[in-house]
């Protein structure tokens, strides 16, 4: 497999920061690679900004060793992925077409936060709130406790494991 020259996930929203109209095009086209991904019944399974590139002008994944492909129902995860971006609950057996939901939907609400707070804001302070959920990572392992038991007990009688019954659309949320 060929190697990937590219600029990391997070590091390309931090430089769109001042540009509300890139990060739209962004989330277009994390949509369209997410949806991509579903339609083919599989899944990266460590969704994550180390794991995305901006590579030219399309985004790339890297690091397939957790992925799920069609011809591997049945069979346990190898590996978890990056905990600030799984759902709480996530263990071994959660592995199908599905995996990247959760993860899908924090990156998305990610950027769209970012690019709202831009939209409508200028002060410093705006900019400081932006640049927390640009660094997504950052904004992840906040979100996480918020999931407490009797979250991800609702979330699981509701959705099942994850939060996210399924993919992510345009105008979601």
């Amino acid at each position: 497999m060929e190697w990937v020259e590219g600029e990391q996930f997070d590091d390309y929203i931090v430089e769109s920061l001042g540009n509300p109209a890139k990060l739209g095009q962004l989330l277009t086209k994390f949509l369209a690679m997410m949806d991509e991904l579903r339609q083919a019944g599989i899944a990266h399974g460590d969704l994550q900004h180390g794991n995305i590139i901006m590579c030219g002008n399309e985004l790339r994944l890297v690091d397939y060793d957790g992925m799920f492909v069609p011809a591997m129902n049945g069979y346990l995860a190898s590996e978890l992925g990056h905990r600030n971006y799984q759902h709480p609950q996530r263990a071994a057996h959660h592995f199908g077409p599905y995996l990247d939901n959760f993860s899908a939907w924090v990156i998305y609400a990610s950027v769209r936060a970012c690019r709202s707070i831009l939209a409508c804001c200028t002060s410093s302070a705006a900019a400081m709130i932006v640049y927390c959920f640009a660094r997504l990572t950052s904004l992840t392992h906040c979100i996480r406790p918020l999931f407490g038991s009797r979250e991800s007990q609702r979330c699981r009688a509701q959705y099942g494991w994850a939060l996210s019954s399924g993919p992510i659309r345009e105008g979601s949320g």
